[in-house]
């Protein structure tokens, strides 16, 4: 859901090449495996900006993580460069930091990710 989103507003500046802001890859392309499930550097690399909750972290204070906190919807917020989401944009990116961030949505894409 946010891969299209990141192709439609951030590789035209962040596509992984030498620069700058470039170097910052938010492409689709060089899946690097996690537990057996490629895993594109997109993800790797926009998760440091998103304030998820940690793994076995059952008591947090109000608003120490989701996208109401998020360093990512705080720059984006503001103004970053000429980015303009959509209404649908901002809900798809929102939810998904809200939903802790995943990778894939559920098991059925995971078997077909390690089928590939």
């Amino acid at each position: 859901l946010v891969q299209p989103i990141l192709d439609r507003h951030c590789i035209t500046c962040h596509d992984g090449t030498k620069g700058e802001r470039k170097s910052f890859d938010l492409t689709a392309r060089v899946p690097r495996p996690f537990m057996s499930v490629p895993i594109e550097q997109s993800y790797y690399a926009l998760r440091r900006y998103v304030r998820h909750a940690p793994i076995f972290t059952y008591f947090l204070p109000p608003l120490s993580f989701g996208s109401r906190v998020s360093p990512l919807t705080q720059t984006l917020g503001k103004g970053h460069h000429s980015v303009q989401l959509s209404l649908t944009e901002w809900q798809l990116l929102c939810s998904w930091i809200d939903c802790n961030a995943p990778y894939l949505g559920d098991y059925g894409a995971v078997a077909a990710r390690t089928a590939r």
